[in-house]
């Protein structure tokens, strides 16, 4: 935007100088919320392998082996639910709207 001018011709400075500030601020807040997103994704992928961990290295044999995954596997998959949108086993990198 054009610095405003008053009615004694006499341009407007601060008012443009708030207005740098704000969008300067818009701009670091939102370089910080990129990053947390991006730390965010990696913890997802940490866990989503650890699910698949769970679920890969303990064959089912005897019915107390199956309750153990069962719970161990739901655990993981809660965490994982809770800390992102979209089913646990199809996480993909890129999944906020803003990536697509």
């Amino acid at each position: 935007r054009k610095a405003r001018h008053s009615y004694a011709g006499a341009i407007d400075v601060d008012g443009a100088h708030a207005e740098r500030d704000v969008v300067v601020s818009l701009v670091e807040e939102a370089e910080r919320m990129h990053r947390r997103c991006n730390q965010m994704e990696s913890q997802i992928a940490r866990l989503s392998s650890i699910v698949e961990e769970l679920r890969g290295n303990h064959p089912r044999h005897s019915s107390s082996q199956d309750a153990t995954n069962n719970t161990a596997s739901n655990a993981a998959d809660k965490m994982v639910l809770e800390s992102g949108p979209g089913s646990s086993s199809k996480h993909k990198k890129g999944w906020f709207p803003w990536m697509r």
